[in-house]
C-alpha cells in the first residue's frame, strides 16, 4: 500500500474533558534513539523526520503498511543514524478497526515488543517495541486530548495530560479536591499545583494525618486555647494557619473517627472550635485531601463517615500510576538526573519495562543512583542499577498445589477477572509446548499479549523454552 504517513500534534488545551466515549487513535511514540536519546514531547509540536528537533509520532488510523528500518522512507520510519537497525526491519500493518500487526522482516538483530523476540505480534496499549537501538511505544490515544499549562506535572501520556487539565480547570473555583493514587504518584506536587494557581494569598499547609497521634489530632487540626490543657500555651492549628489558603489533609483515611465530624463540620460551615473554647471562629481554607485507600470501602466498614467522604470528594482526582503512563519514564529520569551522561539503549528499555511498583518516588531513587554511580562514566548503564531493576521473587506454591484447571467463562450475570497464571504454571506450559506462544496461550486461556507480558513480569525468556519450530501463522 502506498500511503504518506503524517505525523501527528500533540492536543492543544480546550474546554472538553477527556469521557469514556471518547475516540481513541492507535499512535506510535518515538521514546529512545541511541544518538538522539531521550525523546521529550511538548504541546502543540510535531516533527518532520526521525532525526528532526522535534519529537514524532505516527498516526496509525489508516490502512498503511508502515516500513521500518535505516532504509525506510523518510516519510516512514527512517532508523538512519541506528547502526543495529537493517535496512528493513519491520513493518506496521494498519487495518482500521483492528491492533496494529507488527512483522520482523529478517531483520539481524530481531524485533522485541516488551523485551520478548517476535516474529509478528499484534500491538496493545502500552506496548513497547525495540528496533535495533531504538524504543517505540504504541499508544491508544484519546481524541480530542485536552492539556494545560502545570509545569511541575511532567509528561506527554494522555493521562497526565488529562490531569494537568482537570488541575487548571478546577484549581480557581476552591472546590474541596479529593486526589487518590497509588503511593508515590505525586499527591502533593498536584495538591501544590492546584493551590498555585488558584489565585490564594494565603500559604499551602501540608498535613500527614497518618502521623498525627490520635491524643492530639483536634488540639493540632483545630489549635486550642490558653490552659486548655496543663501547660498549654495558645496555638493556632493548622486550619488557622492555613486562613485564605489551602490545607493539604494527606492520607486522610487515617484521622480517627472521634475528629471526623469536627472536620465536617469545619468544611461545611468554614468555622472551627479551638479545644478549650466554646467560641467558634470563622476559617476561610481551601482543602485538598489524598489518599492511596478505597474510602467506598472505608465507609462500608464504618471506619469513615459517609457525609464527609461525600463532602472530600466533592471533586476526585485520580493520579495515573507511573506503569500507566510509560512515555513519560525517561522524561521525568532525565528531569530527575540533570546533566548526566547518555542513557545506553539496554537501560532506556530495562527501564520502560520495570512495573515501579512506588512510582515516581522511586523513578527518583533510580535517578539518584545513577547520577552518583555513573557520574565519571561515559554512558549509563544496566549494570549500574540493575539489581533495582530485578521483580520480587514469586511466593512459592503451597505444597502438593493440584494442577490448575483452565479457568471457566465468568458467569452472565456476574462477571468476574479470570485468576493469575502464576510463575509456576506458565513455566509448566512453556516447557510442555516448546515456547509456542499462540499454544500456551490457547492451553492457559490467555491472548498472546497477556502471555509476551507474564513473560516480561516473571522474568522469563523464550529462548529457554523453545524447540525449534515456530509459532503458528
Amino acid at each position: 500500500m502506498a500511503a504518506n504517513h503524517s505525523l501527528a500534534r500533540t492536543a492543544q488545551p480546550d474546554d472538553e474533558g477527556l469521557s469514556a466515549g471518547s475516540a481513541r487513535v492507535p499512535t506510535l511514540r518515538l521514546l529512545f534513539g541511541k544518538s538522539r536519546g531521550i525523546v521529550a514531547s511538548s504541546p502543540g509540536m510535531g516533527g518532520l523526520g526521525l532525526l528532526g528537533a522535534q519529537p514524532i509520532r505516527w498516526r496509525l488510523d489508516r490502512p498503511h503498511a508502515l516500513q521500518i528500518g535505516r532504509g525506510a522512507p523518510s516519510d516512514e520510519v527512517c532508523l538512519a543514524d541506528d547502526s543495529q537497525a537493517s535496512r528493513l526491519h519491520a513493518s506496521l500493518l494498519v487495518v482500521p478497526g483492528q491492533p496494529p500487526l507488527l512483522r520482523d522482516l529478517g531483520s539481524s538483530n530481531g524485533t522485541f515488543v516488551n523485551g520478548a523476540r517476535i516474529q509478528q505480534a499484534s500491538l496493545c496499549d502500552g506496548d513497547v517495541v525495540r528496533v535495533g537501538s531504538t524504543l517505540f511505544l504504541l499508544r491508544e490515544e484519546p481524541q480530542p486530548c485536552p492539556d494545560a499549562q502545570v509545569p511541575s506535572l511532567i509528561g506527554q501520556s494522555p493521562a497526565i495530560c488529562h490531569l494537568r487539565h482537570e488541575v487548571a480547570l478546577w484549581a480557581p473555583s476552591l472546590c474541596t479536591v479529593l486526589l487518590l493514587g497509588d503511593s508515590g504518584t505525586g499527591k502533593e506536587v498536584t495538591a501544590q499545583a492546584l493551590h498555585a494557581l488558584s489565585g490564594q494569598k494565603g500559604p499551602l499547609v501540608a498535613v500527614n494525618c497518618a502521623a498525627i497521634p490520635e491524643t492530639l489530632a483536634e488540639s493540632q487540626l483545630f489549635g486550642h486555647v490558653s490552659g486548655a490543657f496543663t501547660g498549654a500555651k495558645a496555638h493556632p492549628g493548622y486550619f488557622r494557619a492555613a486562613h485564605f489558603g489551602t490545607l493539604f489533609l494527606d492520607e486522610v483515611g487515617e484521622l480517627p473517627a472521634s475528629l471526623q465530624p469536627k472536620l465536617l463540620r469545619a468544611l461545611e460551615e468554614g468555622v472551627i472550635t479551638p479545644v478549650g473554647s466554646v467560641e467558634p471562629q470563622p476559617c476561610k481554607v481551601r482543602v485538598i485531601a489524598a489518599t492511596n485507600r478505597n474510602l467506598p470501602s472505608e465507609v462500608e466498614r464504618g471506619t469513615l463517615r459517609g457525609d464527609l467522604f461525600a463532602r472530600l470528594s466533592e471533586i476526585v482526582l485520580r493520579l495515573p500510576p507511573v506503569r500507566e503512563r510509560r512515555e513519560d519514564i525517561l522524561p521525568l529520569l532525565g528531569h530527575f538526573l540533570g546533566h548526566s551522561p547518555p542513557l545506553a539503549p539496554a537501560l532506556a528499555e530495562a527501564l520502560l519495562l520495570h512495573r515501579w511498583p512506588w512510582n515516581v518516588r522511586e523513578l527518583s531513587k533510580v535517578a539518584t543512583e545513577l547520577r552518583v554511580r555513573g557520574a565519571k562514566l561515559p554512558q549509563l548503564t544496566l549494570d549500574l542499577i540493575k539489581d533495582r531493576l530485578v521483580p520480587a521473587p514469586e511466593p512459592p506454591p503451597p505444597p502438593s498445589h493440584p494442577a490448575k484447571a483452565l479457568p471457566e467463562p465468568p458467569s452472565a450475570s456476574l462477571p468476574s477477572e479470570p485468576p493469575p497464571i502464576r510463575k509456576d504454571e506458565l513455566v509448566e506450559a512453556l516447557s510442555t509446548h516448546g515456547g509456542r506462544i499462540a499454544v500456551v496461550a490457547r492451553a492457559l486461556g490467555r491472548s498472546r499479549q497477556q502471555i509476551y507480558r507474564l513473560l516480561e513480569l516473571h522474568g522469563l525468556s523464550l529462548s529457554d523454552f523453545r524447540d525449534g519450530s515456530q509459532d503458528p501463522e
